[in-house]
């Protein structure tokens, strides 16, 4: 792997099937691994600020964005409720 950083699904290895030489050992470098600092994006066509225009633009009425791309995102981004 190149010098970089690379997000992993730690959860869904845990649950993987190895063999019973591999299990311990892959476990506790699971348990062992540093974490990073990230946060779920929510995308603007995921955002309850969105504004959806029937001529197919968006906006977005938190920023006072005239124009947005459904996947933008930004830092206020909140998730619609039901989604």
């Amino acid at each position: 792997m190149a010098n970089g950083c690379r997000l992993i699904d730690a959860n869904e290895l845990w649950h993987k099937t190895f063999s019973c030489d591999e299990v311990a050992e892959v476990r506790k470098f699971i348990e062992q691994a540093p974490t990073v600092d990230a946060v779920d994006v929510v995308r603007c066509k995921d955002c309850r600020f969105i504004i959806d225009r029937e001529n197919g633009t968006h906006g977005c009425y938190r920023n006072l964005l005239e124009d947005c791309k459904p996947d933008d995102f930004c830092s206020y981004g909140e998730r619609r409720e039901g989604e």
